[in-house]
């Protein structure tokens, strides 16, 4: 093996280097998860019409005027916020390069790791 690829193989393995790149890459996937919680659940929340003993009552206006957007929640809940003059393309292609940053230190992960 080119003593190069060796080198740079035990220093990408050992074992300070490796946890701290694997913890990183956690938070990194946790705070996505979080951004994307936040997005949908703050929009759904601007279109509830109070609570019952199922939990909130969400708006018809909501599937109507969100959902109706995007086959995804995510997504749909992003173009709503565009067309509310919220964010604009460079805020979507910022957040499209963090999710896919994100897919790709999750599939390196499932695919380098086995899990």
């Amino acid at each position: 093996m080119d003593e190069k690829i060796k080198a740079s193989w035990e220093r990408v393995l050992h074992p300070e280097t490796l946890k701290t790149n694997i913890i990183t890459a956690s938070v990194f996937s946790m705070a996505f998860e979080m951004l994307k919680s936040s997005i949908i659940e703050k929009i759904e929340g601007f279109f509830i019409n109070g609570f019952d003993e199922n939990g909130m009552i969400v708006s018809s206006e909501y599937k109507e005027k969100v959902l109706s957007l995007n086959r995804s929640q995510l997504y749909a809940s992003l173009k709503w916020l565009q067309d509310m003059d919220a964010i604009d393309d460079e805020d979507l292609k910022k957040f499209e390069h963090i999710e896919r940053c994100r897919n790709t230190l999750a599939h390196v992960c499932l695919v380098r790791c086995r899990i």
